[in-house]
């Protein structure tokens, strides 16, 4: 039997979206492990309000669900990024779901570009990113061999 395949998630942007996407990956969780060999964890959360967190060994999703734990507002999402790209996990994935400026696509443009620079692939739920800047961050993301994926409604 093969190992997991281990799955670290930082999450950039902590709202609605954010929170219902760690109760969908808690509730998934055995059946990514037992279908897909994933164990995903999540290792960082990046937040402009409630300042940032990150911790190698994953934190906790029940923790997640309701008000958040203290969070230090010394670290931003930039550096939550940044500690992701330096993870030995075997997948490194940055969630990006923050508030932006629609005029635009700030931050989240910085974000899945700090996200492609450290070398972790990056979801993103903003349209900004697409709107504003798609064909240059495909390229980078490319050109880093790492996927750059948007899915928003």
């Amino acid at each position: 039997m093969t190992r997991p395949v281990r799955v670290d998630l930082a999450l950039i942007g902590f709202g609605n979206v954010a929170r219902r996407f760690v109760a969908l990956l808690d509730e998934q969780q055995e059946r990514l492990i037992r279908d897909y060999d994933l164990h995903c964890r999540i290792v960082g959360i990046g937040t402009r309000r409630h300042g940032s967190h990150y911790d190698r060994l994953g934190l906790d999703p029940s923790s997640l669900s309701g008000p958040l734990p203290p969070f230090d507002p010394s670290i931003n999402a930039f550096m939550v990024i940044e500690q992701l790209g330096q993870s030995d996990s075997d997948l490194r994935v940055v969630i990006e779901t923050t508030t932006l400026d629609v005029k635009n696509g700030q931050p989240a443009i910085d974000h899945v570009r700090a996200a492609i620079e450290t070398g972790c692939h990056v979801v993103t739920a903003n349209k900004g990113p697409v709107a504003f800047a798609y064909a240059t961050l495909r390229d980078e993301a490319a050109a880093a061999g790492v996927h750059f994926l948007f899915k928003a409604r």
